[in-house]
């Protein structure tokens, strides 16, 4: 939470005397305050709106306390008597006349409820006019994979050191302007938990074991000012991996925390309260991605992000040949799975829309105009010139990184930039015995290898 969010109560010198507790929303941080000046600001006007008034009759108005004068002493005070007007007799309004006239009696206004300066909890809380229409569970919980693409979909918006917002704050759900680092992570977890208004604030000690994909933590914080917030993108077993709005408002996306450093978290916002749903993936069980293989660990990333699965329960063959359409499937669903039109007429079901999302966004153009041949095996130089077409093709220096590797010549033309970009990214490195083998198949692990280094 930075200093911006505190600037109010800095203004006032007053820190919050009871910070967010468990099971209380988000908005618990300094609701109180905000009630307290919108209450003294709303006093000042109704007493200037009050004196106007007084002013338009050509009155004065009364001071706040008016007493009566004493009497002079030793007299009594006369009685005080209002004038005695004459009657007149009432006219009794004809039938025609009260049907036009007379008006039903004004129903008595009930007093509107006041506000508690308790916080208001999860379970109280109303959401505003404008939030997503939710009942009283919300919107289904997304699962981590789910609440990760949703998260990393604003990358392509806001990528690494970029301003994303000029003014520094983001309007959140219920109306309020949450400042810097935690409006930058509000902002990514609104996005990946749409029509939620339940959560919690879970308090010290915090381990990695409680954290969630999606959760905002704040830490560094003192005597209610300073710290920041950052929201997490991956969970791992011994670190996270985090995005976060940096004090330039510049967007930054990969740094790690480990879990000793996740031990000085002082507030970790989530959404995840009903212990009835695990959104975490299932663990890795796959027999052939052992321990210690060069693998594992992109295997594991790839499966945990939803990106890949395995070709059984229990095994995942990582050596085994890749087709073009596992292929885009794959790249696909690293994207988030932003949805595509089929256009090719020898694909199905996802793969037809992964096809066609990488067609229209100049991925791929197909074997032949009209098919995409899916079950084709996909070489090393065409998964990597994908890549490459989806990161804009950015030029690339002529420089000699392909004249370290003995087989550089059977890269072919279409794919030079692409290769000579992908091993300057270091997405794309060579074997042991000195070659790329660029026309040789790519294997299952190695696509996930590359993916999701590109993905960062």
């Amino acid at each position: 939470m930075c200093y911006n969010d505190y600037k109010i109560l800095k203004v006032l010198q007053f820190t919050p005397s009871r910070p967010a507790g468990p099971e209380t929303s988000v908005k618990e941080v300094y609701p109180v305050y905000r009630r307290w000046i919108c209450t003294v600001l709303a006093a000042l006007m109704l007493f200037s709106l009050g004196q106007s008034a007084f002013a338009a009759e050509g009155m004065e108005a009364p001071p706040a306390a008016e007493q009566a004068d004493p009497a002079p002493v030793g007299e009594e005070a006369p009685p005080e008597s209002e004038p005695v007007l004459p009657e007149e007799p009432a006219e009794e309004p004809s039938p025609a006349e009260e049907t036009e006239e007379t008006e039903e009696p004004e129903a008595a206004e009930e007093p509107a409820p006041t506000e508690s300066e308790e916080p208001v909890t999860v379970e109280e809380a109303e959401p505003a006019d404008d939030e997503p229409q939710t009942v009283a569970a919300g919107a289904p919980l997304p699962t981590e994979q789910e609440a990760y693409q949703r998260m990393i979909a604003l990358r392509e918006k806001y990528p690494d050191g970029s301003l994303w917002d000029g003014n520094s704050y983001y309007m959140d759900r219920n109306g309020y302007a949450e400042y810097g680092c935690f409006g930058f992570a509000i902002m990514l977890q609104e996005a990946a938990f749409v029509g939620r208004t339940q959560f919690k604030v879970r308090r010290p000690p915090i381990t990695i074991d409680d954290i969630y994909v999606g959760d905002v933590l704040s830490y560094g914080i003192s005597n209610g000012q300073g710290g920041h917030s950052v929201i997490v993108l991956e969970r791992h077993d011994d670190y996270v991996v985090l995005a976060e709005g940096n004090w330039d408002r510049s967007a930054n996306w990969g740094r790690t925390m480990s879990a000793e450093e996740i031990k000085n978290v002082q507030y970790c916002y989530t959404y995840y309260i009903d212990d009835s749903f695990d959104p975490r993936p299932p663990k890795l069980q796959f027999t052939d991605v052992p321990e210690g293989s060069w693998y594992r660990d992109v295997i594991k990333s790839a499966f945990e992000q939803g990106i890949v699965k395995g070709v059984s329960d229990t095994e995942f063959d990582p050596d085994g040949v890749t087709t073009r359409g596992q292929a885009v499937t794959m790249l696909y669903r690293a994207m988030g799975s932003p949805g595509g039109t089929p256009v090719f007429s020898d694909t199905s079901g996802e793969v037809a829309v992964a096809a066609g999302w990488a067609a229209g966004e100049g991925v791929t153009t197909g074997a032949t105009p009209t098919t995409f041949e899916p079950n084709a095996r996909i070489s090393r130089q065409q998964l990597v010139t994908m890549l490459y077409r989806l990161a804009g093709s950015p030029d690339v220096a002529k420089a000699s990184s392909l004249d370290q590797f003995t087989d550089a010549g059977k890269v072919q033309d279409y794919a030079r930039d692409a290769v000579c970009w992908a091993i300057g990214k270091g997405l794309l490195t060579g074997n042991g015995d000195g070659t790329l083998r660029p026309e040789g198949s790519a294997t299952r692990a190695e696509v996930c290898a590359l993916i999701t280094r590109y993905i960062g």
